[in-house]
């Protein structure tokens, strides 16, 4: 019974291992003042969020579409 307790554990930790390093960056809207609706993951939640980009700068965790965010971060 400890053996299956400890490979599920060790299952588990290898499935969120894997998670796209794009996926862990804060949403960020960047140094301009555009209101461009986008998409970040937030991995506290687990899901993909709103958030308005301001068109330059920010990082990689951008996207267009929700389903895009869940494509890329929601393996």
């Amino acid at each position: 019974m400890k053996l299956f307790g400890l490979l599920l554990t060790l299952f588990v930790a290898v499935v969120f291992a894997e998670i796209n390093p794009i996926c862990r960056q804060p949403a960020e809207t960047g140094f301009c003042k555009a209101l461009i609706p986008r998409y970040a993951y937030n991995s506290t939640s687990g899901s993909c969020q709103p958030f308005n980009y301001g068109g330059c700068g920010g990082n990689a965790n951008n996207f267009r579409t929700r389903a895009e965010c869940r494509m890329t971060c929601r393996s």
